[in-house]
């Protein structure tokens, strides 16, 4: 008898590269291998209101409307209006979801079928699993490192094809760190109108800024309406890794359909979340302050420490939590091996080039106390001179 297989889009579906590296990093765990802690999110404790908030939702019983809870939307729409320049009706522009990975999974559900290709540029986050299960194809404008990362529109006109439906842009960029500035953005605006494109963007990072740079979002330029689609996480945003919850903001029409698929995965959002994510964005702001100039810090030491290495560089974060790292000089063709090496010999949790549809480069979060990445300059300084040595 024949038996039942499964789904073949499935079946091919890639993991997330960063669960990937996590696997093998607890695999070496178990068996007594001790990692230095990085993180890509502010590992801090909710302010006490926060706290607070979560654990009256607990006690609660309270069935939720599946774009969110009234309040949490009212509160995103002030925030969107004050922090992004984006003005968006709370009642049917906003769709709470459980994290942002799930907005921009509902996001290209909802704009994408069969076939359609979907463009961004390269090295890019981890957008191509839910690409694939739209029925997607991902196609990548590559950038130039010379040039710091900085978007290029010639890129894209080169890799654009008549089936190219939507145009995905992350800023910060994730694993980069470029942030998009107004010109970048309005030059993306005007390649989308001419090619009659959607354009979503991952705004995952909007507060994560250095060295005085200021946000900009897409949606917030003049004449994108139709076509903008943006993707926001509490998760990182409001130090909320716990209490997982991400907004998609888009025009009543694409919200429409944004949020058909999301009841279908989730019916309505957690409500202890949505709780918490309400309390941090309406309550007392001053234990959110330091943590962008903290991860400054964070960024300048380990930045530092990795660029003095002979044989190791990086283009300077411009925001997010994630530096970039060059290991083409070592010589070694695949960083995937030295990702491995580096967690094996040194206690180091990279993510290789390859996940972000690029080569030659391992992800490293620079999340952690400021000890704990001298410790890991010292210790990827003795990996790449045992590299040299052999």
């Amino acid at each position: 008898m024949k038996r039942p297989t499964i789904s073949k889009r499935v079946a091919e579906l890639e993991t997330i590269g960063a669960n990937y590296t996590a696997r093998q990093a607890m695999d070496l765990e178990a068996t007594g291998q001790r990692f230095i802690p990085l993180w890509g999110t502010p590992n801090c404790q909710p302010a006490k209101h926060v706290k607070e908030a979560a654990l009256k939702a607990v006690e609660e019983i309270q069935f939720g409307r599946a774009e969110g809870l009234n309040p949490l939307r009212e509160a995103l729409a002030k925030k969107l209006q004050r922090e992004n320049g984006i003005t968006a009706d709370p009642e049917t522009e906003i769709v709470v979801t459980y994290g942002a990975m799930e907005s921009l999974f509902c996001a290209l559900q909802a704009t994408i079928d069969p076939g359609d290709e979907v463009l961004s540029f390269s090295p890019i986050f981890f957008f191509y699993g839910h690409i694939h299960l739209a029925g997607g194809k991902a196609i990548y404008a590559h950038l130039d490192e010379s040039e710091g990362f900085r978007w290029n529109v010639r890129a894209l006109e080169k890799a654009i094809t008549k089936w190219t439906k939507l145009l995905i842009i992350n800023t910060p960029q994730n694993p980069t760190g470029y942030v998009a500035t107004r010109e970048d953005l309005e030059a993306v605006a005007e390649f989308a109108r001419r090619h009659d494109l959607f354009v979503l963007c991952d705004e995952s990072y909007d507060r994560f800024m250095y060295d005085g740079r200021k946000h900009v979002s897409f949606a917030s330029l003049p004449g994108v309406a139709d076509r903008a689609i943006s993707v926001f996480s509490c998760t990182k945003s409001y130090a909320l890794p716990m209490y997982r919850t991400g907004y998609v903001v888009a025009n009543a029409d694409i919200c429409r359909h944004i949020k058909r698929v999301h009841e279908w995965i989730t019916f309505y959002p957690s409500n202890v979340c949505q709780r918490a994510a309400l309390a941090a964005i309406e309550g007392p702001q001053e234990w959110l302050h330091d943590i962008p100039k903290n991860f400054q810090r964070m960024r300048d030491t380990i930045w530092e420490g990795l660029n003095s290495i002979d044989g190791l560089s990086a283009v300077k974060p411009q925001g997010g939590p994630y530096l970039w790292l060059n290991v083409s000089e070592l010589g070694m063709v695949d960083p995937e091996k030295l990702s491995r090496l580096l967690m094996r010999e040194a206690g180091i949790e990279t993510t290789p080039a390859h996940w972000f549809q690029s080569t030659g480069h391992l992800r490293v979060p620079f999340g952690g106390e400021l000890e704990d990445l001298r410790l890991v300059v010292k210790k990827m300084a003795a990996v790449v001179d045992s590299i040299r040595r052999t």
